[in-house]
């Protein structure tokens, strides 16, 4: 089948609706409450905005580390669509939930929200990328998860202008309110659409000691190594991604000297390859589940990271914010552009294979637990990657030597990683 063709059939489309409308609720709402909280109710929050942005990040990754045991247990236990329509239906209610700490402006409502939100998705993760498998060919794994990550990064993009563009009128929260209960609910009926998937464990007891079990989850990536090291790069281009996003705003601010329309420019390029990137990897392997391009990818990522460092490092920052329309017609805006889309480019190539490598090579009967527990070593790659950044920050280093030196440690990291899954193939 073609990718259009697995794009629109009832086996798939479903699912990426359905995964499309979450990305963009989190995101939606997660930028709406840093916004809301840095410009109109910093005087209530608990923490300066800055302190605070972090906490946000933390507050919706904590999840990961605390449930990821239960939700692959529960993943594994009941029929998959049963689990998604629950999921989906936990969105609705938590939508409705943030409507009210919107309409009561308090901050720390709204944290509470964004750890729930946090939860949900931490039990919609290792459901949505474990039932995979079960309605696709082998052969249609890699278009699968191309794009998946494509619609995922394009509704993060979407949700992350909506939600800090909708939350500045005088009206905001309740635009916002409205909004993502109407997302909720479209992801729900999207939801009831999945097709039915068989339980892969349904004998098994569910244990509720989450400190033990999350322990005994790891096991699982570690049964096999082909599992254990993709799980190993999938963490390694989070927490590379993570820092090269994240730090997009302040690289724009003080080494481009750009403003905020410089920075949704520059998401929206890097949407968009990463995108492009995650659909091209199929036609590369011929549909076949590979690493061979693995470590390539890794290297061109850097290559490009490595030239916006060369690009900014000894460019002048104006004395005024620069606007897109005045960064635009300058010779280094669209060679910083190039380099943005190839780097998010090379991270689709990259990531994509490994997604579908851990698909196949995992044991049915555990699938959904050794996906919940890569969540969890994705997620201490990820806080481990930005506590180094900010290490690196305070110790002086600029943005743009902070890329440079994370494009070097990228391709030593790239190569034991491609070097481990040629061992396993």
């Amino acid at each position: 089948m073609s990718q259009l063709g697995l794009l629109v059939s009832a086996r798939f489309l479903p699912l990426f609706l359905t995964q499309g409308l979450g990305a963009l609720n989190d995101n939606i709402f997660r930028n709406a409450l840093i916004v809301l909280v840095t410009y109109r109710l910093a005087h209530e929050a608990p923490l300066p905005p800055a302190q605070l942005a972090a906490v946000a990040t933390g507050l919706f990754i904590l999840p990961y580390f605390l449930f990821s045991a239960l939700a692959g247990q529960l993943s594994d236990r009941y029929e998959k669509s049963f689990i998604i329509r629950k999921v989906k239906l936990a969105e609705v209610i938590l939508a409705i939930f943030a409507a009210v700490a919107f309409a009561l402006n308090n901050a720390i409502l709204l944290l509470l929200v964004l750890f729930l939100f946090g939860t949900q998705s931490t039990f919609f993760s290792p459901v949505k990328f474990a039932v995979l498998p079960q309605h696709l060919d082998e052969r249609e794994l890699i278009s699968g998860n191309g794009f998946l990550q494509f619609g995922t990064f394009l509704a993060i993009l979407f949700g992350s202008i909506m939600g800090a563009m909708l939350i500045a009128g005088e009206t905001g929260g309740t635009v916002v309110s409205v909004l993502m209960i109407v997302v909720a609910l479209g992801g729900y009926m999207c939801a009831r659409a999945v097709p039915h998937a068989t339980a892969s464990s349904p004998s098994m007891a569910l244990k509720l000691n989450l400190v033990t079990e999350t322990f005994k989850l790891l096991r699982f990536v570690n049964q096999n190594d082909s599992v254990f090291w993709s799980v190993i790069g999938i963490a390694w281009f989070w927490m590379m991604g993570g820092l090269y996003v994240t730090q997009l705003a302040p690289f724009t601010k003080f080494a481009v000297g750009g403003d905020e329309t410089i920075v949704t420019w520059f998401l929206a390029v890097f949407t968009i390859g990463i995108g492009i990137g995650a659909l091209v990897c199929n036609r590369l392997l011929r549909s076949i589940i590979s690493s061979r391009f693995v470590f390539l990818s890794a290297a061109g990522l850097s290559v490009c990271a490595m030239d916006l460092w060369l690009t900014t490092r000894n460019a002048g920052v104006p004395a005024e914010l620069l606007d897109l329309a005045a960064f635009l017609p300058q010779p280094t805006a669209w060679r910083l552009s190039f380099d943005l889309f190839s780097l998010a480019f090379f991270a689709g190539v990259y990531s994509v294979p490994l997604y579908a490598l851990v698909q196949a090579r995992s044991d049915m009967a555990v699938r959904a637990r050794t996906i919940a527990a890569g969540n969890i070593v994705i997620a201490l790659f990820t806080v481990a990657g930005a506590l180094v950044t900010t290490a690196l920050l305070a110790q002086g280093l600029n943005i743009q030597e902070v890329f440079a030196l994370a494009a070097i440690v990228n391709i030593a990291g790239a190569l034991v990683i491609h070097r481990q899954l040629a061992a396993t193939a």
